[in-house]
């Protein structure tokens, strides 16, 4: 009788065991997971406020993961969207869809305490350094999203000439491992007041809801008439190849 007992004790705690599943981290985005962003730009207050972004399809593709993603910032008296991809390892490396602190998503998966220098010649910004230093220590930083620890610092000091004049900037951006993002930044370029971000919230929508709230900017985007009214007619067939609105 004790071995039957203990028999079927191990039978309950194995079903328990395979009908539980752990979630899984946040770093492995899936449709429907916003992350939302304040952004204070002193130099240019008509960009500074509120930036989200939504995530609308995620894909796997071996051990990579294809996301599209939704991407919202202010503009003058309205918004700005911009549809893209990014090509990522879940919970590791991302590539593409351009946005600020991009130079965090290339650097963050450097070991602690390694020291980068770069140079380059030609271009845009004619030469330059740019030097990138990763804390030895992951750190535990506090926004108003909440707390998140084992943060990676990255500080990078650049250094160019264009037009024979030089030119200084300076970033330090605070990524979270835990997200996939980078949870606070400041930038400073020259002698122009000091830029920053951080995040302010983050959660899962149902699919629904999170186009809706896509549309709803892209309206706005719009409203500002213009190249703005054709590149919102753009985003409207993109989230329609998507997939994602009805057929006309």
């Amino acid at each position: 009788m004790v071995r039957l007992e203990a028999l079927l004790m191990g039978v309950l705690v194995l079903s328990f065991c395979v009908a539980w599943t752990a979630p899984p981290p946040a770093c492995e985005w899936s449709p429907g997971m916003y992350w939302e962003w304040s952004i204070t730009l002193p130099q240019s207050p008509s960009l500074s406020g509120t930036s989200t972004v939504y995530v609308l399809k995620a894909e796997r593709w071996g051990d990579y993961e294809v996301d599209f993603l939704a991407w919202i910032w202010p503009f003058e008296l309205g918004e700005v969207v911009q549809l893209g991809a990014a090509v990522r390892q879940p919970c590791g490396q991302m590539r593409g869809f351009g946005l600020w602190a991009a130079n965090a998503h290339r650097w963050w998966t450097y070991p602690p305490g390694t020291e980068i220098e770069q140079r380059w010649q030609g271009g845009v910004t004619g030469e330059g350094t740019l030097r990138v230093s990763i804390s030895d220590e992951e750190v535990t930083v506090e926004v108003p999203a909440g707390e998140f620890e084992g943060c990676v610092h990255l500080t990078l000091a650049g250094e160019y000439m264009d037009g024979g004049e030089g030119h200084e900037v300076r970033e330090e951006v605070w990524f979270s491992r835990e997200l996939g993002w980078p949870v606070k930044g400041t930038f400073r370029y020259g002698l122009l007041p000091e830029s920053h971000f951080e995040l302010l919230g983050l959660g899962q929508l149902e699919l629904g809801e999170a186009v809706a709230r896509v549309l709803a900017a892209v309206d706005r985007m719009a409203a500002l008439g213009g190249p703005f009214d054709y590149q919102a007619f753009h985003v409207r067939e993109q989230l329609r190849s998507l997939g994602l609105l009805p057929e006309e």
